[in-house]
């Protein structure tokens, strides 16, 4: 495993909006550097309350001694995090998971964020950047205050379309509505990828437009992990396959199943994953 538990002191923690907390902290030279996609079990408090560890993206690397973390808070373990002051130190394991890949191939990139689904597709947009793709970046939310990073991208060349359900920034409506009045209207000269990250729903259409269109798709899922290791089984996801081969007792033959279902591990498989691999029903 190629993940490292360390101590990290915070360097700066600032609320960017209602709830929403940037974190920046040091990433000691023998930590290996994280790639984009990947995220860090963070022990959120000073003692052990909260017991467990709670899974957090990276959202940006700053240089390579500092890492910053975008997060929400959402529960008891973030609330606890984001009283959390500079200089105090956290203990945290990773980097870990598997993150995005940009294949050689593609010279378009979509990157579709829900909320703080926008952490982990800045330093995704980066190496995009670098690799010389077009990038077009759609930001959903509720509300304004869901709106985040937008300067952030647009300092690096994006093309951003911008949503909210209740009108108050952008256009009105579902993020996947803007993404697919766009899509209706594709660059035949392009070759396209999209990427995702998001409240699970949105995942789920964006993974159907992604269909529908034959995009190639990726997303970045969530889901609540106790260990980040994959030992405990807490973050299972139901897959689809379809086909898998079972040996028949007694015979050098294999059964073929149609439509076999099976589970893969958030943490360790992903939580970046082909959307086509998603049972987003399941």
């Amino acid at each position: 495993m190629d993940s490292k538990q360390f101590i990290s002191t915070i360097k700066t923690h600032t609320e960017v909006s209602p709830d929403y907390f940037l974190l920046s902290m040091e990433l000691p030279s023998e930590v290996k550097r994280p790639k984009p996609g990947q995220f860090f079990m963070i022990k959120v408090g000073r003692n052990n309350d909260p017991l467990l560890r709670r899974p957090l993206s990276i959202h940006r690397l700053i240089s390579a001694d500092t890492v910053q973390i975008l997060y929400r808070v959402r529960g008891k373990g973030t609330r606890v995090l984001s009283k959390r002051v500079l200089g105090e130190r956290l203990d945290i394991l990773g980097p870990l998971g598997k993150g995005f890949e940009i294949p050689s191939q593609i010279n378009e990139a979509i990157l579709v964020a829900g909320g703080v689904g926008i952490a982990p597709l800045f330093p995704l947009a980066e190496e995009l950047k670098r690799a010389g793709k077009s990038i077009k970046l759609f930001i959903g939310g509720k509300n304004r205050e869901d709106i985040l990073c937008e300067d952030d991208f647009r300092s690096l060349g994006l093309e951003i379309y911008i949503s909210t359900e209740d009108g108050s920034y952008g256009k009105g409506g579902l993020v996947t509505d803007i993404l697919e009045d766009y899509i209706q209207t594709p660059d035949s000269r392009l070759q396209t990828q999209m990427y995702a990250c998001g409240p699970k729903l949105m995942l789920k259409v964006v993974s159907e437009i992604a269909r529908f269109y034959s995009l190639p798709c990726y997303v970045s899922l969530e889901e609540r992990m106790a260990c980040g290791i994959g030992a405990c089984l807490g973050c299972a996801v139901k897959t689809r396959v379809q086909s898998s081969e079972l040996r028949v007792k007694g015979k050098n033959s294999r059964l073929r199943t149609p439509d076999s279902r099976l589970y893969r591990l958030v943490c360790k498989d992903g939580p970046v994953f082909n959307a086509e691999e998603i049972d987003w029903d399941g």
